[in-house]
């Protein structure tokens, strides 16, 4: 506990690096990376070890990056630079997206959920049950007591659907941002990209899809306002999904803090395995949710991800995941972002951290990579979600000069020493050690600031390392360990810049 309160309370200036570092957040491209589109199938020559195994430290110890991983990159001849900038989500988008995912069914008002609807969460969350597992009690009281003020206002009844049109609103409400939390039921970890906003602005849209079903889809919408901090973003939901990344994360994090929910966990790795659908294969899903994007005219994306989701497509139980009664299904999540030559885009994840006074180059663009996440069954689209939509404005550069793989990991290791430099706030780091473990790597595309517009960004090239990390601190002869837990940390492929969501 002391530990961690050094770390989180101490806010002396931080010791400055013997490097010398740029710290323009916002630079241009150099004349020395721009380089002509290669055209001769030249491969660009990066020294990408197949399998990287090496241990790499600074400050006698202070930092140890160690890696024994099997990296797969393939052929990179151009890494070009594009310029985006966010689009608004104007009424003919919102009508488009709105009519191809109701397929003919009217849309109406979102009546919000029962009496008997919210004592069982309620229940639920007394239980203990899925997700509310991993909660301690004082947190667990007022969620208890913010659902209770919900239940004395609720309905006894569903009211009558009142037909609504698709047209921009005040934003409102839906399903757990009731009790202050993201909207999203499968996991209870927070989103970059928010649905809900306080404002008299007309920049939402919350809606149902008039399908008959016990729980029809929910169909939301939200507009770029610089001045509320929103980014443009769409979304149509059948029920409630995890796929494999999510659970893969929710695993991390409980190795790492140990929060208590190692029985719903295993739970869903269980059915992660087990429900399958024999006639229904990866391959299957890729050419649905690719037929998607041709039937919407969206057009520059390609395949960035493709793993297996579970879930419940009634069922939108603030538990989780198999929370209810209703059956568990299986499919696939596919996820697609925007392409920069060779390279396909990255949106930055909640394992990509921030961090304030870092000795180096930081980038935090005002949005980050445009993405869609579909998950897909056999029976169709139970999700389709599209976040940062944005506009491609300008080619800044047709390929160009990236840092070599031996240049990329010494900044790998520079920037895990100065995160944590900035994280003891002026303390000396004597006595204490940080050991990270290298989990997997990518080459990818990422937003950064745009040169001289900060509304606008840059897709650039970067390198993707996904990393678990422990603290040791040592008083005489007694050691304590700390885990840091799971960070992806991106880097700029071409000056080794940190990337960083802008925090709003």
């Amino acid at each position: 506990m002391l530990l961690t309160a050094m770390l989180l309370n101490l806010t002396a200036c931080v010791k400055t690096p013997e490097e010398n570092i740029v710290t323009d957040k916002s630079k241009g491209l150099s004349e020395e990376n721009i380089i002509p589109k290669e055209k001769d199938g030249k491969e660009k020559q990066l020294n990408i070890p197949e399998h990287w195994k090496e241990t790499i430290t600074r400050k006698d110890g202070f930092i140890t990056v160690e890696a024994d991983d099997d990296i797969s990159i393939g052929n990179i001849y151009n890494t070009p630079v594009y310029a985006y900038k966010i689009r608004k989500m104007d009424r003919k988008l919102l009508e488009n997206l709105c009519s191809y995912f109701a397929e003919g069914s009217s849309l109406y008002e979102d009546p919000g959920m029962t009496k008997e609807e919210l004592i069982a969460e309620k229940e639920k969350m007394t239980a203990g049950i899925g997700n509310w597992g991993s909660y301690d009690a004082n947190y667990m009281a007022s969620m208890v007591g913010s659902v209770e003020n919900l239940i004395k206002n609720a309905d006894e009844k569903r009211t009558e659907p009142k037909e609504i049109k698709a047209e921009l609103r005040i934003p409102l409400k839906n399903g757990m941002e009731w009790i202050g939390k993201s909207w999203c039921n499968a996991t209870h970890k927070r989103t970059w990209n928010n649905w809900y906003f306080e404002t008299d602005k007309n920049i939402g849209f919350t809606a149902r899809v008039a399908k008959g079903r016990k729980v029809d889809p929910v169909i939301r919408a939200i507009s770029y306002d610089n001045e509320i901090g929103s980014t443009t973003a769409f979304a149509y939901r059948q029920g409630t999904f995890i796929d494999e990344r999510e659970l893969n994360l929710e695993w991390e994090l409980e190795h790492a803090f140990q929060y208590g929910n190692e029985e719903y966990l295993s739970y869903l790795s269980e059915n992660m395995e087990h429900v399958t659908d024999e006639n229904f294969t990866e391959k299957d899903a890729v050419k649905m949710a690719k037929s998607v994007l041709k039937e919407l005219s969206i057009t520059g994306m390609d395949v960035g991800d493709c793993v297996k989701a579970i879930g419940n497509t009634d069922s939108e139980s603030w538990a989780g995941v198999g929370t209810d009664d209703t059956q568990v299904s299986s499919g696939y999540a596919v996820y697609f972002s925007v392409k920069a030559g060779d390279v396909v885009g990255y949106p930055l994840t909640l394992a990509s951290k921030q961090y304030e006074n870092l000795a180096e180059t930081v980038y935090a663009p005002s949005f980050i990579t445009e993405g869609i996440r579909m998950i897909v069954t056999k029976e169709g689209i139970q999700l389709f979600e599209w976040t940062d939509i944005s506009k491609k404005t300008d080619v800044i550069a047709e390929n160009t000069k990236l840092l070599t793989f031996d240049e990329i990991k010494e900044k790998l290791a520079d920037h895990l020493l100065y995160a944590q430099i900035a994280n003891l706030g002026g303390i000396s780091p004597e006595g204490f050690a940080n050991i990270y473990t290298v989990k997997n790597v990518q080459l990818r595309a990422a937003n950064i600031n745009a040169y001289n517009k900060p509304k606008r960004s840059w897709l650039v090239p970067v390198w993707v390392f996904d990393v678990e990390g422990k603290m040791q601190h040592k008083t005489g002869k007694e050691i304590t360990t700390e885990n840091i837990g799971p960070e992806t940390v991106v880097l700029n492929a071409i000056d080794g810049g940190f990337i960083q969501v802008q925090r709003r």
